[in-house]
């Protein structure tokens, strides 16, 4: 919805070590977008892969996807100034195990 209301037809999902279901929400969350006509790429690793940070050109918003017990909070905090530097707005995030 919020994606709908930003009037971006393309956002990513953004997280450090994205595998099991941590993934698994991720794939979830892209296919339900698919429904609406909104395009979802999963990113991981932003910070440390040159390639997923490339990949956010032409991004108009992100969702946060982090692992408990996992993600450290400088991570999330880089993750957030990189997406602001890029013009992308966060719409949110989300916690997984």
């Amino acid at each position: 919805m919020a994606a709908a209301r930003e009037g971006t037809g393309k956002i990513c999902l953004v997280g450090c070590g994205l595998m099991g279901q941590a993934l698994e929400v991720c794939e979830a969350i892209r296919d339900e977008l698919a429904k609406e006509g909104i395009q979802a790429e999963i990113l991981n690793n932003v910070l440390y892969d040159a390639q997923a940070m490339y990949s956010l050109e032409g991004i108009g918003a992100a969702v946060l996807v982090e692992r408990a017990q996992s993600t450290l909070y400088a991570e999330i905090g880089k993750e957030k100034e990189l997406l602001r530097r890029q013009g992308i707005t966060v719409l949110g995030g989300i916690i997984t195990a």
